[in-house]
């Protein structure tokens, strides 16, 4: 009867075991530009910022941007705001790239978002580039 009772108790914990389920992994990051995914940069430049939803946040995550070298002083720092300066156009075309935000998490996972920026050519650099020109001509 002992016996019995052990090789029963001994089936219901195996079957228990069994039966346990592993936990579900936590979902991926996502992370979304808020607003309009392309932005019109005065000609003179100035102070802009880009608003960003990120949701299923880890605790190791970290927010950094890329950006070219016509944009300085990035910051990262406010939640769901990177913050930046464009510089003047000075140059004789219209430029455009892209700034990307980047959520880095989990030992080197990542994943980001973009927004696309153009900027015209400022009234100064037309009128010098004009101005030479009608040298050119005499």
């Amino acid at each position: 009867m002992k016996l019995t009772h052990i090789l029963l108790t001994g089936a219901f914990l195996s079957g228990l075991c069994a039966c346990t389920q592993e936990p579900e992994p936590a979902p991926e990051p996502v992370i979304e530009i808020t607003g309009d995914a392309h932005l019109e940069a005065a000609p003179e430049g100035g102070p802009y910022s880009i608003g960003y939803t990120l949701q299923n946040e880890t605790e190791d995550g970290t927010v950094k941007a890329e950006y070219p070298d016509w944009i300085s002083e990035v910051d990262c720092s406010m939640h769901g705001t990177v913050s930046f300066t464009v510089a003047a156009n000075d140059t004789e075309q219209q430029r455009s790239a892209g700034l990307t935000i980047i959520y880095e998490y989990a030992e080197g996972k990542s994943v980001d978002a973009s927004v696309s920026i153009t900027q015209a050519v400022t009234e100064a650099t037309i009128s010098n580039a004009h101005s030479l020109h009608s040298k050119d001509i005499r």
